[in-house]
C-alpha cells in the first residue's frame, strides 16, 4: 500500500512539473515575442525610406559614394574598405511624442557620440555631438571556419519610456547591425 502512495505523489508531482515548465516555457516565450517582434519595413520602403517612416525622418548616409564592386575586388578588400562598402544607411523616424503618453524630447531620436562624463565618484555614459556610427572589423570562427564579420553601432542619448511597464527604458541607447560576410566577401 505504501509503494503505491509514493508512486501516486510520484506521479503528481511529475505531472506538475510537466505544467510548469509548460507554463514558464509558454510565459517566456510571451515575453521574448514582446521584445523581439519588430515590424519591419516592406520592398517598397527602399524607394521612398522617409515615406515609409511616416514622411519625417532624417537619413544618415555613411561617408563616401561607394560604387558597385566586383566579387574579386570584395575578396582582395582591406578592412577599411569592406567596413566602407557595407556601411548601413540609417533613417530615423522623427515624431511628435507631445500627444503619446509619455512623451519625451526630440533629441532623443538623435544619433550621436558615445562618451563617458566623470561625475561625482564614477562614469556616467552620454550620447551628444555629431552623429556619429562605430564599425568593428572581426575574423571570428563560424562552423569552423574564419568569417569576416562587420558589427555598425549608432548610440541614442536614451531610449525613452514608450508604456507604462517600459523594460526597454535606459538612460542611453543603441541600434546594432551586425553583417556576416561569405568565403568571398
Amino acid at each position: 500500500m505504501m509503494l503505491r502512495t509514493t508512486t501516486g505523489r510520484r506521479r503528481r508531482r511529475g505531472i506538475w512539473l510537466v505544467l510548469a515548465m509548460g507554463a514558464a516555457a509558454v510565459g517566456c516565450q510571451a515575453l521574448s515575442h514582446q521584445l523581439t517582434d519588430w515590424q519591419m519595413l516592406g520592398q517598397e520602403a527602399l524607394n521612398d525610406p522617409i515615406k515609409a517612416v511616416g514622411g519625417d525622418g532624417i537619413v544618415f548616409l555613411p561617408p563616401g559614394n561607394e560604387s558597385p564592386r566586383a566579387r574579386d575586388q570584395l575578396a582582395n578588400a582591406s578592412p577599411a574598405e569592406l567596413v566602407a562598402y557595407y556601411s548601413p544607411v540609417f533613417i530615423q523616424q522623427r515624431v511628435d511624442t507631445k500627444n503619446q503618453p509619455y512623451p519625451y524630447p526630440p533629441e532623443y531620436d538623435q544619433i550621436g557620440q558615445a562618451q563617458l562624463r566623470r561625475e561625482a565618484k564614477d562614469l556616467k555614459s552620454v550620447v551628444a555631438g555629431p552623429p556619429t556610427v562605430y564599425a568593428i572589423y572581426e575574423r571570428p570562427k563560424i562552423d569552423g571556419r574564419e568569417r569576416v564579420q562587420l558589427t555598425y553601432t549608432a548610440w541614442y542619448p536614451a531610449h525613452p519610456r514608450m508604456k507604462a511597464i517600459d523594460l526597454e527604458e535606459a538612460n542611453v541607447d543603441s541600434c546594432v547591425l551586425r553583417v556576416t560576410l561569405d568565403g568571398g566577401n
